[in-house]
């Protein structure tokens, strides 16, 4: 069994190694939806915001077809409760530029969901590059 152990790993001309093993999340990003933007991300060219609680994230080098798989996670608290928030059916696409998706925030019993504006949106997307 060998061990590899490092601080930091550049590519060629210094910079960060991107990653293209079928394996590695080729996109991910987090984003505040409730002042809209994006914290931090990878492979990630711009996010929109399309209306309350959807959004699409555009990627900077395209996926190599619109099968790829998203891994979303969203939370929020309204009145200092948590409360968890869900995908809508009714906005989910995958391009192979960009995928675009709308948050529900998930209420009491009885009481429904609606679209919201999310505090923390946590997406990561598997796949194959073009």
């Amino acid at each position: 069994m060998s061990t590899i152990k490092a601080d930091t790993v550049q590519n060629t001309s210094g910079g960060p190694v991107t990653l293209t093993q079928q394996s590695a999340a080729k996109s991910w990003c987090n984003l505040n939806g409730t002042t809209f933007g994006n914290r931090d991300g990878l492979n990630v060219a711009s996010n929109t915001d399309n209306g309350t609680g959807d959004y699409t994230t555009t990627f900077t080098n395209a996926m190599n077809d619109a099968n790829y798989a998203t891994v979303d996670g969203s939370i929020d608290s309204v009145g200092n409760q948590p409360r968890s928030t869900e995908l809508s059916a009714t906005q989910f696409t995958h391009t192979t530029a960009s995928y675009r998706r709308q948050y529900n925030l998930s209420q009491a019993a009885g009481n429904g969901n609606f679209v919201y504006d999310v505090n923390n949106v946590m997406q990561a997307v598997f796949g194959d590059l073009a």
